[in-house]
């Protein structure tokens, strides 16, 4: 089971639970919605165990330490990222004055941004997939070959903020959005996106942003 957690204030960012049989769980990023999915979890007798992280802007790991304070789970996220977890400035709550970062590294594990790894956990295969674009660290999650997690790339209606500011390559984020359509689109993976509309795939896009995209990945 899949539970998506959504965040209005933050463009509607999108968190995933990701439930096992026995209650296990792994959170996908945290849509800034630490209480709700405490409670959620509380409520249900769910434990968090793992935590996989997109990339480290605010909108997708604030309210990290509450999850840590509650579950003490383990955290996975791409070696060049790691730095904006304890840095608000590079997380970019600072300019939204939040000013959020972790005060600890226990349980953090930062993975090889160089090269796609598998790893299983409560039983499920997962695959990580870094590709450097939205951010120096962006990783796509790929779940048993069917359910792929892929941050702030592409949306139902629209992509991802490509913007300098906020640590965005532009030539890079081009080639992750064309590797992350092409690989979408060949295998019909069912895609959760960073924001809006979650569980879709590349048949669904609209003509109007496939159009666009096509542009963009001339």
């Amino acid at each position: 089971m899949i539970k998506n957690f959504q965040n209005e204030r933050f463009n509607f960012s999108n968190s995933y639970l990701y439930i096992n049989k026995n209650n296990d769980a792994i959170l996908i990023d945290t849509s800034a919605s630490g209480d709700t999915i405490i409670n959620y979890c509380i409520n249900r007798n769910i434990k968090i165990k793992y935590v996989l992280l997109t990339h480290n802007h605010l909108d997708h790991v604030m309210n990290l330490d509450k999850i840590i304070e509650k579950f003490n789970p383990i955290i996975y996220i791409n070696q060049k990222d790691l730095e904006g977890l304890f840095d608000s400035k590079i997380n970019r709550s600072f300019y939204a004055n939040l000013d959020w970062k972790l005060d600890s590294k226990n349980n953090i594990i930062s993975f090889d941004s160089r090269s796609c790894k598998e790893i299983e956990l409560l039983g499920i295969n997962i695959k990580i997939i870094p590709f450097s674009g939205h951010t120096k660290g962006s990783t796509f999650y790929l779940f048993d070959n069917i359910d792929i997690f892929i941050g702030d790339t592409i949306f139902l209606r629209t992509i991802g903020l490509h913007d300098k500011k906020i640590g965005t390559d532009i030539n890079k984020f081009i080639s992750s959005l064309n590797f992350i359509y092409d690989l979408c689109k060949k295998n019909n993976y069912l895609i959760y996106p960073g924001h809006y509309e979650s569980s879709f795939k590349i048949s669904d896009i609209n003509l109007k942003i496939n159009l666009e995209l096509k542009e963009i990945l001339k």
